[in-house]
């Protein structure tokens, strides 16, 4: 060892430097390397030669590396001995593959070298190195990658492969190498982290060759692989499943570790993810998943890097393409799953669309490449999809030619690629949309293609042929040149009986073409009828010319200038009249269908109708009279003849001359619709032919007259005629009556149109006409016959006055309706003031009817007879009123003095008797008739200079509780703004204004008359009464129900919610009416947006649907930037929401919470700060709100808040300063306020806001604040707890549970419960000056505590903390654990004491070590005293338990001293017992090798405890030295004389509970000394046994049963000598009592059965003497076991019981083999074989006959003489073992007929 010895001597990592080589000798030089060559030959051994080699290696790498600088010559020979001394040194490393090299030392060696000789020579055996190193490698893995990127490339392939293979053992030894393996050393430099990376997707990427023909069809690259990368992956042999997989587990863990960017780690985890190898590719899937994120709001991978991009495409396409590389360096592309993988990262990554060629080869790739599978192109073409939708237009165009062949051959393909049309479809859609113009030269080609791909492509591609349809339109938008192509293919399609190919072919009329072009407008009112409600819709809006804008400005951006240019009627009548010749060329009598459905018609007679009408072109007006006219048939619907009609009054008003012209020889089409069952019908018709009779020929007006007045005299003559035919000729009559007078035509002289107004008067007076419809309508004919021959007003009065008496009461509201425009036209026509008042008077009337449309109707008439219109008469007698006043020809109204006392008269009346009144009919009436005043004649002085004051009757409608009178006075409120002159306008807006913002409450309360039927709700809002039907609404049905619950005073509650609902409604009315005035007041408003802005805000989450949309909708109209807006009035705003929050109204309430949720989003803490701690306290009072609408939108404000508190908290968001600012001003509030709050969801939104405060705040801003923060949470455990808790408590003994167990489960619940959870992460904040802080309040809590759960989160919070934060608790340590300790003496409670005695053991650690070891002494000596209570030993054996845990050295420094305490202890009571037995188990790992350890201080602990007075310590020594020489009694040798001396002395004495242990700690002491050895223990082995012998007569029966048992223990081990003498009196005389009792000779005593030992234990006993040796047996007198049988013969014969008997049994089987055949009388061998037979033939226990058949074997076998033959013994036996059913009795007993014989 010399040699080994001389090497060790040098330093281990020497370099040899040039300046110290050359100043010595070189031939010493050369010598010393041959010594060690020499001397390394003759170390023969193997652990000595590893010894040398671990220092010999790194030398010559020094010494090599040093050779280079020598001279010439001297260098070859230095570096020639080296390599001799390697070589030999490689040829005995070979020989033993286990030894191992230093792998730290080669690597310095290695690393220290500076030129390429050393790094080689290292190199090579840094490979030996590791290949032998085992996990001993992973010490230098952080230094090998640390600076890699600076070695030669070889070295780096090398070294890394090295590292990989290392590596396989770092996720076995993570944990315990976490502190020595830096694994993010890796990216600390981006080159290193590069190379390493570089390196492990090659191995991720590399397949064993076991695996490769599986994987890689055979191939020799394997794919993402080169030639060269597989020469450095295998450069050290090819690698195994098993090594590869290994290999990948530990990089994976070793990247996790290290922690790189997502971006540097993304390639290596994707390729890891396509591994085969199951759990490879679960963990890497994972750590993916977990860091390299692209998809989200945040990623962590920027795909939108060229960098990040780049190596994606490299790794997919490989580079096998590349004629510029070499063979061996060209990668061919990955496998499939890998594509699939990167294709998913390349679809979200815009600049992937623009690299180029390789997204086209890639695209090609998967779509047509040979080893593309169907999932693979369905990705491919995904991410064709995403290129065209995304790439540039310059990367598109080069991309269109490739994708759209690619495309094209794809749906030209076979069902094999049926899955890919719809990406197909898509692809082109996308180029449609993005380059049109790459599409053009086939785009009619595709546009058919796709509308019939929408009628065969199945559902799933379906979709993406219609959006591939409708981005192809793109390419037809201004196109003029194939419009009419384009045109005749949509036109097919628009009759397809494919719904989607029809509604399709209608998208791409109205988005290409113009809204001028006629066909298109003609085919959207064709498809206007179509049964799809879809399509009919859609065609409604193409002939809607903003519609249109709207949709192709959506579709191809802004428009052109002419794209609202309309098409000339003349166009569309053309298009028409080329669609349908007939109309134009044939008769009306022919028709006798329509020519198109009659929605269509509808439709496009609307649009007709919407057109300009140009007069002068005859042709346009005649062909569109033909159209109109066309419809007129009588099978037509009732709508098409309304809209026909009202056509051409429209164009009669307009166009007189042409109508006349043109109609003059049909009026027959009139005349057919004059007994039309709708009235309208045949009014419009009548209107008509009245305008006729100026051109109409005579003869022909005669017939009309003369069929008319035939119907009417019919009527007056009582004959049936049908209503609609009365009607008919009513107004026939009457219109041509209005008509017989024209200023451009004289009427035509006939005798039947001489007196029709007497007529029409007869009729209405007539007394035999019931129908009231006629009778009115009669009424309404000559109202307007009065336009033609006013009748003289005497006349007219009484005869209105007789009709009106006639046909009231009005019981059909369409009578009314009637009754009220002939009343309006009469009034407008009359003159006469009396008169006309009569007429108002009568239209007022109706003020109380429900029906609106008769109000409306009313309100018309009162437009009438207050003038100022603008109608002329041919405009009334043509149109109806609202069309009347659209007009520019006005006509002579009457002037203020002629009408000024009725208008008077009609505002007064609405004013109080509508306006005012307490009926809802009313006041919409009145709401109604106002506005049509307001609308109608709005330049009339009355209207004009009362402005003001109609607003205000509007206003008090705006609170109605009716919504339609809302919506009224609502719209009344505009037009009094577009009515007022300038200087009004401006009181009109603050009068608004003053009602939303609740200021200006008096306009809209209810006025102060309230009658009983005043309705104050609206009906069912509130229920109903009991036993009644209708709801409780009005005042009187309030009063009974307060009446009848008995509480009068709820009329005043009802009639305060009423005004309160009342103010709701009056602003949402007043809403919408600044919302409509506000586009007109533009300047005047401005003032009033200041003030409204708090208030507007708060309502806009009111929680009436009605009044949020009415003030979403003015907020939106009247605040231009809502965020700038509530930023400029903050403070203003959040004052007002916090003292709304705290009103009376619910509704209030809820808003103002809202609108403070809403408004905290985005505020700083200087914005918020004033406001916060009222904030949190309206909060709270908001969570406790009766209405559980508030009580949700609070938790909406507690979100709200959370999420501000969060980003207050967040280092990255706010400021420290704010932070710490915020803190103390929320804590108090959350921990004062919310902790304490009686109601258990503030405790709990409490509790949970400040455990995301403590969350998102660092350690720095809480430090401050945990002293405030832990204490009120620590109480709070116990204070919080459910209060049945206790009561279980209370009641645990009743149920049956187990108080520990629930004490326990109480205290972990409260520990997982929130609040456990912060304190939690409480204590990871907590730094050594903060504990030392709180300290006085944690002691103050451990003294003052009350539940369980505080008392033991207190101690669980010190433990965590001091776990953190270690030594910085010294301060405070040993004062805690005063404190703890006297909290211990006192506590009840296990768990409770367990935790403070965790507690107490962990700040033992870092108190002053004086301390701890006196009280550690203290404790000790107290236990070992006599008078140790059981309380001190519980609570000492539980802090050390603790300590064993939690302050190991501190333990184990006393475990000597601790452990005999210990041992003792586990032999106390119970509940010590178990304290000391865990201690004691964690002293020693195993209790034979703990006792074995401290024998000597146990036994003299054993020994003090014996001569203790106390009988419980004596016991515990007794059980204590039976466990003592059990394990170790062959080290007490020299003790066990005073031991066994001591227990003797025990021994005597008064008996005690548990003495009987001394018996057998005596008799363990004798079985484990040698037997040479026991003639000096106690006086030798005689006064053992007679000790024992003694006890056995002891009265005690446990005790001489103990005695028995240990007395035979000991015989049968003292078996070299007899002490029968000694032991059979006692014995006998046990038996004999036994043998009396059992036979009944001797009468029993009081117990005395009770007080004998078993009689299985004496015979137990007694068969001991017969276990002595054969030499002492045979020197025995024969006569003992003739007494001895004699003895046992009573027992055997009466005993009863099982294990008496087999003991019996036994003891005889033992008898007979001890004795010869004449040592035991025959009569007493007879009389137990005849017991024995007995039992074998009549016992059922198989044991009993086992061991009877035992004792008779051994009978016969002795040649005992028994009084049977041998015949009858045999024959006996024989029908025994017949009967008896066990096989191994049944053998023996065979064996002793066998002996017979």
């Amino acid at each position: 060892m010399a040699d080994a010895t001389e090497i060790g001597n040098q330093p281990e990592t020497k370099r040899v430097k040039r300046d110290t080589i050359m100043s010595t000798d070189v031939q010493a030089e050369l010598d010393s390397l041959d010594r060690i060559l020499s001397r390394l030959a003759f170390t023969t051994d193997g652990t000595a030669l590893e010894n040398v080699l671990s220092k010999l290696i790194p030398i010559m790498i020094g010494k090599m590396d040093a050779s280079v600088e020598l001279p010439k010559g001297v260098q070859r020979q230095v570096q020639q001995k080296v390599l001799d001394i390697l070589s030999h040194a490689n040829k005995r490393m070979d020989g033993l593959p286990n030894l191992k090299l230093p792998i730290g030392s080669v690597w310095r060696a290695y690393r220290d070298s500076k030129n390429s000789v050393g790094q080689n020579i290292g190199l090579v055996y840094l490979g030996k190195a590791f290949d032998r190193c085992g996990s001993d490698g992973l010490d230098v893995v952080g230094e090998v990658v640390q600076g890699i990127h600076a070695r030669p490339g070889g070295h780096q392939n090398a070294l890394m492969m090295h590292v990989f293979r290392v590596l396989r053992w770092y996720p076995e030894y993570s944990r315990n190498l976490s502190n020595s393996i830096d694994a993010k050393a890796i990216v600390e430099d981006g080159k290193d982290l590069d190379v390493f990376m570089r390196h492990a997707v090659m191995l991720a990427l590399y397949i064993p060759p076991s695996s490769r023909t599986r994987v890689a069809d055979g191939a020799r690259v394997v794919p993402g692989l080169s030639e060269s990368d597989m020469k450095i992956i295998e450069g050290r042999g090819e690698l195994s499943v098993d090594d590869v997989e290994k290999m990948m587990v530990g990089v994976l863990e070793f990247v996790s570790r290290a922690e790189p960017s997502p971006e540097d780690s993304m390639m290596f985890l994707l390729c890891a993810s396509s591994s085969p190898y199951e759990a490879v590719k679960k963990k890497s899937e994972f750590m993916y998943a977990k860091t390299c994120v692209v998809d989200t709001a945040h990623p962590t991978v920027d795909v939108e890097k060229r960098a990040v991009v780049k190596p994606l495409f490299d790794m997919y396409l490989g580079s096998m393409e590349d004629q510029v590389l070499p063979d061996h360096l060209k990668r061919s592309p990955v496998n499939q799953s890998l594509k699939s993988r990167i294709l998913g990262i390349l679809c979200k990554s815009t600049v992937a669309c623009n690299t180029n060629p390789e997204a086209i080869m890639v695209i090609h790739d998967c779509i047509f490449g040979e080893t593309s599978n169907l999932s693979l192109k369905q990705q491919g073409m995904q991410f064709a999809v995403h290129v065209l939708k995304h790439a540039d237009t310059s990367t598109i165009r080069v991309f269109a030619p490739s994708i759209i062949r690619q495309c094209l051959e794809i749906l030209e393909g076979g069902s094999g690629i049926v899955s890919l049309r719809g990406f197909a479809y898509q692809c082109l859609g996308q180029l449609a949309q993005r380059d049109p113009a790459s599409l053009q030269e086939m785009k009619m080609e595709l546009m058919k293609r796709c509308f019939d791909a929408l009628e065969i492509e199945g559902p799933g591609v379906r979709a993406s042929v219609q959006e591939t349809i409708n981005c192809l339109a793109n390419c037809f938008h201004g196109d003029a040149d194939q419009s009419s192509e384009v045109w005749e293919v949509l036109e097919g399609y628009c009759y397809s009986e494919n719904s989607s190919v029809r509604q399709t072919a209608l998208q791409w009329i109205i988005w290409i073409f113009k809204f001028s072009d006629t066909h298109a407008r003609y085919m959207c009112s064709v498809l206007c009828s179509d049964g799809n409600i879809n399509i009919s819709g859609l065609a409604r809006e193409g002939l809607d010319v903003d519609k249109v804008v709207q949709a192709q400005g959506a579709k191809f951006g802004k428009g052109e200038k002419d794209v609202r240019a309309m098409p000339t009627l003349k166009d569309m009548v053309n298009v028409v009249s080329e669609k349908h010749p007939k109309i134009f060329h044939g008769s009306h009598d022919g028709l006798s269908t329509l020519f198109l459905p009659a929605p269509s018609l509808e439709a496009l007679l609307g649009f007709l109708h919407s057109l300009p009408l140009d007069q002068s072109d005859t042709e346009a007006m005649r062909g569109y009279f033909a159209i109109v006219s066309s419809c007129l048939i009588r099978n037509a619907p009732g709508s098409l003849q309304n809209a026909s009609l009202d056509s051409l009054l429209y164009s009669a008003a307009l166009s007189k001359g042409e109508f006349l012209q043109y109609f003059e020889s049909k009026t027959i089409i009139f005349e057919d619709m004059l007994n039309h069952v709708d009235d309208r019908v045949s009014c419009k018709s009548a209107r008509l032919l009245g305008f006729l009779r100026q051109s109409m020929p005579s003869q022909r007006l005669e017939q009309i007259c003369a069929h008319s007045s035939e119907i009417i005299k019919d009527v007056l003559a009582s004959k049936q005629r049908k209503q609609e035919e009365v009607i008919g000729a009513l107004f026939i009559t009457g219109f041509l009556d209005a008509w017989k007078v024209s200023p451009s035509h004289t009427s035509p002289s006939t005798s039947n149109l001489q007196d029709p107004k007497a007529t029409l008067l007869a009729l209405t007076l007539s007394d035999e006409l019931k129908n009231k419809v006629i009778r009115a309508t009669a009424l309404l004919c000559i109202a307007y016959s009065s336009f033609g021959d006013e009748l003289q007003t005497s006349d007219l009065s009484k005869i209105l006055e007789e009709v009106l008496r006639k046909l009231k009461p009005y019981k059909d509201s369409s009578i009314s309706i009637i009754v009220a425009e002939a009343l309006g036209l009469i009034g407008m026509n009359a003159h006469d003031d009396s008169y006309i008042a009569t007429i108002v008077d009568e239209i007022l009337e109706f003020h109380i009817s429900k029906d609106e449309k008769l109000l409306e109707q009313c309100g018309d008439a009162l437009v009438c007879i207050w003038g100022g219109t603008n109608a002329t008469r041919d405009q009334y007698l043509l149109l109806h009123a609202g069309m009347a006043e659209d007009n520019t020809h006005p006509r002579p109204s009457h002037s203020h003095g002629e009408k000024g006392a009725i208008r008077e008269k009609i505002l007064k009346f609405i004013a109080n008797n509508c306006i005012a009144s307490s009926r809802s009919e009313s006041r919409m009436a009145g709401a109604i008739w106002l506005l049509r005043l307001i609308e109608g004649a709005p330049q009339t002085p009355e209207i004009s200079d009362n402005v003001a004051e109609i607003q205000k009757a509007f206003c008090l409608l705006l609170g109605d509780s009716n919504e339609r009178t809302r919506d009224l006075a609502s719209k009344g409120v505009t037009s009094c703004y577009q009515a007022a002159k300038d200087d009004v306008r401006e009181d009109l807006v603050a009068s608004l204004v003053g009602i939303l913002s609740g200021s200006d409450s008096g306009k809209w309360m209810r006025p102060d008359h309230v009658e009983g039927s005043t309705q104050i709700f609206e009906e069912g809002s509130l229920g109903s009464l009991p036993n009644q039907n209708g709801g409780i609404s009005t005042y009187k049905e309030i009063c009974s129900l307060a009446t009848d619950l008995g509480q009068p005073d709820l009329i005043y509650q009802f009639m305060n919610l009423a005004g309160h609902q009342a103010a709701a409604d009056a602003t949402r009315g007043a809403a919408y009416g600044i919302a409509s005035v506000a586009s007109l007041a533009g300047d005047t408003l401005k003032p009033h947006i200041d003030a409204l802005i708090p208030r507007l805000f708060r309502s806009t989450f009111d929680p009436n649907p009605a009044v949020r949309d009415s003030m979403r909708h003015i907020w939106v109209v009247l605040v231009d930037n809502p965020k700038d807006a509530l930023k400029d009035h903050l403070k203003e705003t959040l004052s007002i929401l916090t003292k709304d929050m705290t009103k009376q109204q619910w509704r209030v309430r809820e808003s103002a919470a809202l609108a403070t949720a809403d408004i905290l989003q985005g505020l700083l803490w200087e914005d918020i700060k004033e406001f916060l701690p009222t904030i949190l306290n309206c909060c709270f009072r908001i969570i406790d709100d009766v209405k559980e609408s508030v009580r949700l939108a609070g938790q909406t404000l507690v979100r709200s808040i959370t999420s501000l508190s969060i980003r207050l908290t967040d280092a990255d968001s706010t400021a420290s300063s704010d932070s710490k600012e915020f803190l103390s001003t929320v804590f108090p509030i959350l921990i004062g306020t919310g902790m304490s709050s009686s109601l258990s969801d503030i405790r709990a939104i409490s509790i949970g806001l400040i455990t995301r405060l403590i969350k998102s705040a660092g350690p720095d801003v809480l430090n401050d604040k945990m002293q405030d923060i832990v204490p009120p949470l620590l109480e709070s455990l116990s204070g919080l707890e459910d209060a049945r808790l206790n009561y279980l408590e209370q009641h645990i003994n009743r149920l049956g549970m187990d108080a520990d167990r629930f004490e326990e489960e109480r205290i972990r619940f409260s520990q997982q419960n929130p609040i456990g959870e912060t304190l939690d992460l409480c204590s990871k904040s907590v730094d050594g000056k903060s504990f030392c802080d709180m300290s006085s309040s944690l002691v103050s809590l451990l003294r003052t505590a009350v539940g369980s759960s505080t008392k033991s989160g207190t101690a669980n919070f010190i433990v965590a903390c001091t776990r953190r934060i270690g030594k910085d608790v010294s301060p405070v340590a040993f004062n805690l654990m005063k404190v703890l300790y006297d909290a211990l003496s006192i506590e009840k409670s296990a768990s409770v004491r367990k935790s403070y005695a965790t507690a107490y053991a962990c700040l033992s650690k870092y108190a002053p070590r004086s301390k701890i070891d006196a009280i550690l002494d203290s404790w000790l000596e107290s236990c070992k005293s006599e008078n140790a209570e059981n309380e001190l030993m519980i609570l000492t054996g539980t802090i050390l338990k603790s300590m064993s845990s939690e302050s190991t050295d501190l333990f184990i420094r006393y475990a000597d001293d601790i452990a005999p305490v210990a041992f003792m202890a586990r032999y106390s009571d119970p509940p010590v017992a178990t304290v000391w037995t865990n201690v004691w188990e964690e002293i020693t790992t195993a209790t034979g090798s703990g006792i074995r350890g401290h024998a000597v201080s146990i036994s003299k602990m054993l020994l003090e405890a014996l001569n203790s007075s106390h009988w419980a310590r004596k016991k515990a020594a007794g059980d204590g030295i039976v466990c003592l020489y059990e394990n170790a009694g062959d080290l007490l040798a020299n003790q066990t004389d005073l031991i066994a001396s001591t227990v003797l002395k025990a021994l005597s004495g008064r008996l005690w509970d548990g003495k009987e242990v001394l018996l057998k700690s005596l008799a363990t002491i004798v079985i484990a000394s040698d037997k040479s050895q026991l003639g000096t223990v106690c006086g030798g082995e005689a006064n053992i046994v007679a000790a024992f012998s003694t006890a056995c007569q002891k009265q005690k029966l446990a005790y001489r049963t103990e005695a028995l048992i240990q007395t035979g223990r000991v015989l049968r081990y003292l078996n070299d000598k007899d002490f029968y003498a000694q032991i059979w009196p006692t014995l006998n005389e046990l038996l004999s009592q036994h043998s009396e009792r059992l036979q009944g000779s001797r009468k029993e005593e009081d117990g005395e059965s009770t007080r004998l030992p078993s009689i299985k234990i004496i015979l137990e006993c007694l068969s001991s003497l017969w276990c002595q040796e054969s030499e002492y047996l045979a020197k025995r007198d024969a006569s003992w076991n003739s007494v001895t049988a004699t003895a046992l013969l009573p027992i055997l014969k009466y005993c009863e019981k099982i294990e008496d008997r087999k003991a019996a049994l036994q003891l005889y089987v033992s008898l007979i083999q001890c004795s010869d055949s004449t040592s035991i009388p025959e009569d007493t061998v007879t009389q137990v074989a005849e017991e024995d037979i007995a039992m074998l033939s009549s016992s059922r226990v198989e044991s009993i006959r086992s061991i009877g058949s035992d004792l008779l074997h051994e009978i016969v076998r002795k040649r005992m003489c028994i009084s049977h033959s041998i015949s009858d013994l045999r024959s006996r036996l024989k029908d025994i073992e017949s009967a008896e059913k066990s096989a191994a009795v049944r053998s023996k007993i065979n064996a002793i007929i066998s002996d017979l014989e």
